[in-house]
């Protein structure tokens, strides 16, 4: 039962906040690339971030926070390529 409890905490401790997330996936966007390739790697590594711990946001993401975060990610990712949304 311990170890599976400190699977679990470690795990959550594993999960990046949702501004590092967001950060993230505006620069994958903004340099046009994915996260599962070689300049996406590079990008993740810049920002601090690893591909696991983008997984693991997205699997403990809550829900009602889903629209919001894609929206702002959307809206900075378009910005950055010189269309203004709103």
């Amino acid at each position: 039962m311990a170890l599976l409890a400190g699977a679990f905490l470690v795990s959550c401790a594993n999960v990046i906040p949702a501004e590092k997330y967001v950060g993230a996936m505006v620069a994958l966007g903004c340099g046009n690339a994915l996260e599962n390739t070689p300049e996406g790697a590079k990008i993740l590594k810049e920002q601090g971030v690893t591909e696991d711990q983008i997984q693991a946001f997205r699997k403990k993401m809550d829900p009602k926070k889903i629209v919001q975060i894609t929206t702002e990610i959307a809206t900075k990712v378009a910005a950055c390529h010189g269309v203004k949304l709103n």
